[in-house]
């Protein structure tokens, strides 16, 4: 009996050789698989580079067919040409360059035709030319200046009748004139100015009787002169200061004659807007026309200080106007008392000096007065207006029926909404600076 060594031995030997057998017949069954099966054209161990692709289905397909086709693709060591995609006299090889495209129609339909077209659309191998869009005498490929324009519409006809022409218009290859629109003695080519507007009524006509004739308006080829209007020895053209204004029914007698032109007036007191509603009933209903009419209304302005009230100290003014000037009255004292008349000798004395720094070069000071009368004569106008400086130039005779609605008040007191008499004669003295003035006369 062999021993039990030998036994085990051969059965190990045994065992390993059926291992061996089954390992090899399945190698070998891998090995003949593998050589009867055939790539068709390309395999993975190739550098494949596919050209012209369009939708890339043939790279999706060697990417997935054998997965592991994937990791050469796009290389170089086979090639697979897709043909170039073609639409009509063009193809997705050529580089193309499309000129003079209204609403791009034509990049769009060789752009999408074949998807694949797209990719050398504007380039410059082949060049698809649109004929220039045209209308009338007038074609997109002209640069085109439009002269003397309205309402603009040959310009919208041109920008809009092809789309495609707004490109060069308003250039300068071709000029369309449009004839200048008339008015009367004006026409649209002129620079015009309108000098001394009241309303501006004849600005308004030039600029909208025709449309056109608006874009030269206030220019100075030609120049349309509207009067100023006039109330007695005054106009709306003038600056016009008023000082110590009543219940304002002179401020209001010039506004009324001046009527839209009234905008140069400034109107003051020296109540304020409080006392004088309670001075003067009607005095509101007066204010209110006044501020319609754009008179510019300032209470509380001392005729004496004025010049150095900062409502006024940059203003300055053609005509300042003080209709019988007076310092006030005073319970139980008489206007012929040697304090009554030193107070009205001392206003006056002020007033010139501050009405000296708001006038403007060639201005006046306009004073109403009583005329021969003690003790107005005793006020030493002339001689107040003197000091300052001032030179009589006219004395014009006082009428209040030139200043229609005018009423004469007291302005101060109980009695302040009172008249007071004018007597046989009041005037009104005109002082000038003596390099301002040309004549005097008394």
């Amino acid at each position: 009996m062999a021993p039990i060594s030998e036994i085990l031995g051969a059965l190990l030997r045994a065992i390993l050789r059926e291992i061996s057998a089954v390992t090899g017949a399945s190698s070998t069954s891998g090995d003949d698989a593998a050589s009867d099966q055939e790539p068709h054209l390309y395999n993975s161990k190739q550098k494949i580079l596919l050209v012209g692709e369009g939708d890339f289905s043939s790279s999706k397909t060697l990417a997935t067919t054998p997965v592991a086709a994937a990791h050469s693709v796009n290389r170089d060591d086979a090639i697979a040409v897709q043909e170039p995609k073609k639409i009509n006299l063009y193809n997705s090889k050529q580089r193309i360059l499309l000129v003079g495209e209204g609403d791009f129609s034509s990049s769009k339909a060789l752009a999408t035709a074949p998807i694949a077209a797209a990719h050398s659309a504007n380039r410059d191998d082949a060049i698809a030319v649109q004929e220039p869009n045209e209308i009338n005498l007038y074609n997109s490929k002209q640069r085109i200046l439009l002269v003397g324009e309205g309402d603009f519409s040959s310009s919208k006809a041109l920008a809009t009748a092809p789309i495609a022409a707004t490109n060069s218009a308003n250039r300068d290859d071709a000029i369309a004139v449009q004839e200048p629109t008339k008015i009367h003695l004006y026409n649209s080519k002129q620079r015009i100015l309108p000098v001394g507007e009241g309303d501006f009524s004849s600005s308004k006509a030039l600029a909208t009787a025709p449309i056109a004739a608006a874009h030269s308006a206030n220019r100075d080829d030609a120049v349309a002169v509207q009067e100023p209007k006039k109330i007695h020895l005054y106009n709306s053209k003038q600056r016009i200061l008023l000082v110590g204004e009543g219940d304002f029914s002179f401020s209001k007698a010039m506004a009324t004659a001046f009527g839209s032109a009234a905008t140069n007036m400034v109107a003051t007191s020296l109540d304020s807007r409080a006392k004088l509603l309670m001075c003067y009933p009607n005095c509101e209903s007066t204010l209110e026309f006044l501020r319609r009419a754009g008179v510019e209304l300032v209470h509380g302005v001392d005729a004496t200080r004025m010049a150095a009230d900062e409502r006024f100290i940059t203003r300055r003014f053609d005509r300042i106007i003080f209709n019988f000037p007076h310092a006030g009255f005073a319970v139980g004292v008489n206007e012929t008392s040697p304090a009554r008349i030193a107070a009205n000798k001392e206003l006056l004395r002020k007033f010139f000096p501050n009405a000296k720094s708001l006038l403007r070069e060639g201005g006046e000071v306009h004073i109403t007065h009583h005329v021969g009368r003690h003790p107005y004569t005793a006020w030493n106008l002339q001689g107040a207006a003197a000091e300052a400086g001032f030179l009589l130039k006219q004395l014009k005779a006082f009428d209040m029926s030139n200043f229609p609605g005018y009423v004469n008040r007291k302005g101060d007191g109980v009695f302040c909404a009172d008249t007071f008499r004018l007597g046989p004669v009041s005037a009104t003295y005109i002082f000038a600076l003596p390099s301002f003035s040309s004549y005097f006369s008394v």
